[in-house]
């Protein structure tokens, strides 16, 4: 079951045009513009049949960016074998993939829900012109379906699924990795034990600055209070809060220039516990929310600085300076990009409550690292995360 067709006839009338203005001014465009805003603003829901939560006491909680599930039988395999994730009762995911070459046609999100027998929400935030990037490219096979987006999984009923639209700091149109569409957050509601709450999965630009992704958080807050959601709220997601600001050559210059003159020990604090130095994490506080007791002290994503594609706007001399000044961090920068943030909703510690059916203790958040592929490789670049957590 894809649940959505083929769209390389409408990628083909649209990739000819080069701006984001000539796309919007098409015919082309006019024609599929109705059709389009329904496919990316529309979630799709899978229900799945004898489903029960494996623990009742309390609530297990989990988040992976799953890099557009690539490795998805890794992914299948670590959500079914490892002692903390297999527990989780509602999951939520970055990057899945529909119909994309680089991730075997597969209908990622729906797959997972199968394989772990979990209700589905999934909602598109971009309909993918290309095939992606790197070793993306020169892979043999097309696209068919061609989306990426945002899910959420869960063994307790889905209600009330919805789009969030979040403010676009990047368009991606002329971007290498060339696309339509818009970051988004996808919220649900379940009901825990009598009470409801809502729980919301979102992955925030990465190419722009700490104040556009405080201004997405809004979005989400905002949304949050106009559709009266319950009051309890779990915001999950890969929050891109790497501390620089991207896009241009002044942000490329000013972040590369930080890499230059910083102490390493201090850039290395700074982007493992980015919260002083990312506006959102102030913004969530000022409306209720936390961060703390529902996130470990670990880093989530492990950035190789010989990718940053960012380089390529530098004059040779400048990368040159920057190649050997990247080898203080070893050729690598270590991120907490994602993160749980609650409101009304207790983050459990370790054995403070024991489930009465299975008999699992409640354990502290977690940042699962180390996990493998079938050749050895990471399954993705981030490490899932889990917390448990019990409401007011």
């Amino acid at each position: 079951m894809t649940a959505y067709p083929d769209h390389q006839s409408i990628i083909a009338e649209l990739n000819r045009f080069k701006t984001k203005p000539e796309l919007l001014a098409s015919a082309e465009y006019q024609r599929h513009r109705v059709y389009l805003t329904e496919l990316l603003e529309t979630p799709r829901v899978f229900p799945a049949q004898n489903t029960r939560p494996k623990i009742n006491d309390f609530l297990r909680v989990a988040h992976w960016n799953i890099e557009k599930g690539k490795h998805l039988d890794s992914v299948i395999s670590a959500f079914r074998n490892h002692p903390v994730l297999r527990d989780a009762d509602l999951i939520s995911i970055n990057e899945a993939d529909v119909g994309m070459n680089r991730s075997a046609q597969r209908f990622v999100a729906h797959e997972l829900g199968e394989a772990l027998n979990m209700h589905v929400a999934f909602a598109p935030c971009y309909l993918e012109f290309s095939k992606g990037y790197g070793d993306d490219l020169t892979m043999p096979g097309e696209n068919t379906i061609a989306l990426q987006g945002n899910a959420i999984l869960s063994r307790y009923e889905l209600h009330q699924p919805r789009v969030i639209d979040l403010p676009m700091c990047y368009d991606h149109f002329e971007h290498v990795e060339k696309r339509i569409g818009n970051r988004n957050a996808l919220a649900v509601e379940i009901e825990f034990k009598g009470d409801r709450l809502s729980f919301i999965t979102t992955h925030l630009e990465v190419r722009n600055a700490p104040s556009c992704r405080a201004k997405q958080i809004e979005a989400i807050l905002t949304a949050l209070r106009e559709t009266n959601a319950p009051k309890p709220t779990i915001i999950a997601g890969d929050f891109n809060s790497n501390t620089f600001a991207r896009g241009g050559m002044l942000r490329t210059l000013g972040g590369f220039s930080r890499l230059m003159f910083s102490n390493p020990d201090k850039l290395r604090q700074a982007i493992a516990a980015p919260q002083s130095h990312e506006p959102l994490f102030a913004l969530l506080r000022k409306h209720g929310f936390t961060d703390e007791g529902f996130n470990s002290n670990d880093v989530t994503c492990y950035v190789p600085l010989k990718i940053l594609e960012d380089s390529s706007k530098l004059p040779g001399f400048l990368a040159s300076a920057i190649a050997r000044q990247i080898a203080r961090y070893n050729g690598q920068l270590d991120f907490r990009l994602d993160w749980f943030i609650g409101r009304c909703v207790k983050a459990l510690g370790a054995r403070e409550v024991i489930d009465t059916e299975s008999d699992h203790a409640s354990l502290p958040p977690q940042t699962i690292s180390g996990l493998r592929n079938a050749t050895g490789g990471q399954i993705t670049d981030h490490d899932p995360i889990t917390v448990d957590v019990r409401l007011y």
